[in-house]
């Protein structure tokens, strides 16, 4: 009969086994190779736990906790509890967790994972849940350049499964954190960290939360380079009626959701995005307008003379009179560029060029606009492009000491969205205004609520740079 065993280990004291039902680890305790040790209690570690090659096993009948004032190390790791496994402290497994049964809930810590091969995290029928609004509870995993399929097997709190799935193709990842968590209709609470998520509006400033699945993901890595195929998973409640899935990345300069890239492959509750590179918050929508024809493609690049080459590709064409190509500097009013014939009634690939020979600096919106014969018009998702500027950036505040309501004094910018953030030494963000700016801008600040004396910094944010000044509040 197996019995449930605490074990208590001091310094400097003998090792103790008792009929309880917690193990304790004071002091320091390691475990040799060749053994399963089965835990059916809490698990607390105060000290310094390691093993080399042995299995621990959580197999309670009641929810096991982890906890204590350390980080355990597990070689290989064993959840088999369908109540659960719930951890009050951050745990790190070296070679392999396997998720037999239940699920391990990470609340507000970590799960790291040090073994980057695909086997570095196995399941029979067992999930992680992770579902913090501020992205705390999630897996570290380092599979910095091990090709392959590696499936962070998560849960919803209501069990349903739904995977995130990174299929590294090239490139060193370093580890690779993945948080996920479910929202409200109106898909709030948004991500408050380490991405600042503002709103799910659509490119023309509308609300768009009806038609956005009720969760949203964290990527992040630390590796230098790294292309991967990505798969998100929602629960079927959380999609809801909403159809033709894309997904969406939050690009933080910009404040906004970029439009998804073209190779995505949707069900009716997942998207696999193909040779993803760039990461942050992501979130899934759908319920868009498709085009009469079959658009494999639209993008808008900037060439070598600083203009904006406009390419689409069709594979087939269905009453097709002609394309008109539009662009915007504010992802609102639109203005026509360019106009090419359709084919009319085309089942082959087609590709199709044009040129923006003067595009405005700065951000700048372009869609594709499809009329057919009987002038019936569909557009195509809105495509972004930004266009540095080569003016030097100058920023400036005055009067600097002040008693917290200053101005600010930005030159060298043109045609542009820009962002002022206010941040005091520890990195607290106490204001974040988003505006328009010409060539020039002057804008006094006196919103903020009173500061406290101290050392603060302004941030600009104009396009893909930041500029700094310091200030000083009396």
């Amino acid at each position: 009969m197996k019995k449930r065993l605490m074990i208590l280990l001091g310094m400097g004291l003998p090792l103790c086994l008792f009929a309880q039902h917690q193990m304790t680890n004071f002091g320091n305790l390691t475990f040799h190779a060749g053994a399963e040790v089965t835990l059916y209690g809490d698990f607390r570690n105060n000290g310094s736990f390691s093993d080399t090659s042995v299995v621990v096993n959580f197999q309670g009948t009641n929810t096991q906790i982890i906890s204590g004032t350390s980080v355990p190390h597990f070689n290989n790791c064993k959840m088999d509890n369908a109540n659960g496994v719930s951890l009050q402290q951050a745990i790190t497994v070296k070679n392999n967790i396997h998720l037999v049964n239940g699920s391990l809930t990470l609340n507000n810590q970590s799960l790291s994972v040090l073994n980057g091969n695909i086997n570095g995290i196995t399941r029979l029928s067992g999930t992680v849940i992770s579902e913090q609004p501020d992205n705390s509870g999630r897996i570290i995993w380092s599979i910095g350049n091990n090709t392959g399929i590696h499936t962070y097997p998560f849960a919803a709190i209501t069990g349903e499964y739904i995977p995130f799935v990174m299929d590294l193709v090239s490139g060193d990842m370093g580890n690779v954190t993945i948080a996920t968590y479910h929202t409200g209709a109106n898909n709030l609470p948004y991500p408050s960290y380490p991405d600042v998520v503002t709103h799910v509006n659509n490119a023309l400033g509308a609300d768009n939360s009806a038609n956005t699945v009720d969760r949203f993901w964290q990527i992040d890595k630390d590796g230098p380079s790294g292309i991967a195929n990505v798969t998100y998973t929602a629960t079927s409640t959380e999609v809801g009626g909403i159809a033709n899935l894309f997904a969406y990345r939050w690009n933080t300069p910009t404040q906004g959701w970029e439009l998804p890239p073209c190779v995505q492959t949707s069900t009716t509750s997942s998207v696999q995005v193909d040779s993803l590179s760039t990461f942050s918050p992501w979130t899934l929508a759908g319920n868009g307008m498709a085009l009469p024809v079959e658009l494999l493609s639209f993008t808008a690049s900037l060439n070598s003379k600083r203009q904006v080459d406009l390419d689409w590709v069709t594979t087939s064409e269905i009453n097709n009179d002609f394309f008109t190509v539009e662009r915007s500097i504010d992802g609102i009013h639109f203005e026509k560029i360019g106009e090419t014939d359709g084919a009319g009634n085309s089942n082959v690939q087609l590709l199709y060029h044009t040129i923006d020979p003067d595009p405005y600096s700065g951000l700048s919106y372009y869609r594709l606009m499809q009329t057919d014969f009987d002038a019936q018009q569909k557009y195509s998702q809105v495509q972004t492009i930004y266009i540095g500027n080569d003016t030097e950036v100058t920023l400036t505040l005055f009067p600097n000491p002040s008693n917290g309501n200053f101005t600010v004094s930005v030159t060298g910018l043109n045609n542009e969205y820009v962002i002022i953030k206010i941040i005091d030494v520890t990195g607290k963000i106490y204001f974040v205004k988003t505006m328009f700016a010409e060539s020039n801008l002057i804008y006094q600040v006196d919103e903020v609520e009173k500061l406290a004396p101290g050392l603060y910094h302004l941030e600009l944010i104009a396009g893909d740079k930041s500029y700094y000044s310091k200030f000083v509040v009396n």
